[in-house]
């Protein structure tokens, strides 16, 4: 039987009694313990025993959970603590011991019928589940497992072992693979490493899912060192150039500039809109953050403007400004606002 097939039949035996249900659960999960789908019954069941259980076992439930959380955040806490002093052996050590705890307990694995994650916001579920289409459940950690991994990336990048950082950063781009900061941190080591094949791939992914004019700065920054590094200038101030219209006062872009002014002997020249246009479709570089994330953002903001949710709409109406500089958008936030009486 496929699992679908099995957890319909055992839910077809509960009796809507609570006492008697958890028993008939807990014998089921017995029950199947061996089987091919052991993990994923055992998970099923037990979000079924807690949706039924009394809020009074329900609020025990959670103090056991909260018992056995891992204080992530406040590890992380210690960890940046220790990198502000510079001290990145004992940020590694702090880190390496909640890692270790993490695949000890080995809570949050993929498996036949669910996978898991950690996105920082729902906005980057929508947008994982639009663009990669999972075929299984989608559950959050409770705690950013991504987020663990990502630092412990950073720090062992900053302690020189690169291959040990690349693979922190790959489990932490899939715990979640909507954090552009864990994908420009992977493509630093592939810098490094001139590997610009994989370098421009993992650019070109940010440039699909960001929904920062931040973020799409340094796309196009990332891109300006590429043709740095092929001696294409030319190519290189426009994207520079190009980042600026994102981020107007980012002092790597204007430094970098700086560089070129040196590297061909004269005063760098500032492209016009069209020269810049012409240049990335012909590299085949994407203008401006994905239609995917533009028509999302203003949806959500549509939807929720609908339902009287103001602060809402204007949240993601203010990304979808921020990527765009759409006037139009402006003057729908600050209606919006106003209406809120802010």
């Amino acid at each position: 039987m496929s699992f679908d097939q099995i957890m319909n039949e055992i839910t077809s035996g509960l009796t809507g009694n609570p006492q008697e249900d958890i028993k008939y659960l807990m014998d089921q999960g017995q029950k199947y313990k061996n089987t091919e789908f052991s993990q994923e019954i055992s998970r099923a069941i037990g979000r079924i025993i807690y949706e039924i259980v009394p809020e009074e076992m329900k609020n025990e439930f959670e103090k056991i959970m909260d018992n056995n959380n891992l204080g992530v955040e406040k590890t992380l806490e210690e960890a940046d603590f220790q990198m502000y002093r510079k001290d990145f052996k004992k940020a590694l050590k702090i880190i390496e011991g909640l890692i270790k705890r993490i695949e000890e307990l080995g809570w949050y694995k993929d498996d036949n019928v669910s996978e898991y994650h950690s996105f920082n916001n729902f906005f980057e579920e929508i947008i994982y589940k639009e663009k990669y289409k999972p075929t299984k459940e989608v559950r959050n950690i409770p705690e950013n497992y991504s987020a663990v991994y990502f630092k412990y990336g950073v720090i062992l990048f900053e302690l020189k072992n690169y291959d040990k950082a690349k693979l922190a950063l790959e489990i932490a781009n899939q715990y979640n693979p909507i954090n552009t900061d864990i994908l420009f941190e992977l493509s630093e080591i592939h810098k490094m490493n001139k590997n610009w094949i994989e370098y421009l791939e993992i650019n070109n992914k940010c440039l699909e899912i960001t929904y920062s004019s931040q973020a799409l700065a340094r796309c196009y920054r990332n891109f300006g060192y590429y043709f740095i590094e092929q001696n294409n200038y030319d190519m290189a101030i426009k994207l520079y150039c190009l980042s600026m219209n994102f981020d107007q006062e980012n002092k790597i872009a204007q430094s970098q500039l700086l560089y070129i002014s040196e590297k061909i002997g004269e005063k760098v020249n500032f492209p016009n809109h069209d020269e810049v246009l012409d240049s990335i479709k012909k590299h085949k570089i994407k203008l401006g953050a994905s239609e995917m994330i533009l028509s999302i953002s203003l949806g959500i903001a549509q939807e929720a403007q609908k339902h009287g949710n103001n602060d809402m709409a204007i949240h993601f109406l203010e990304i979808f400004y921020d990527l765009t500089n759409d006037e139009e958008i402006k003057i729908l936030i600050e209606k919006l606002e106003k209406a809120n009486g802010t």
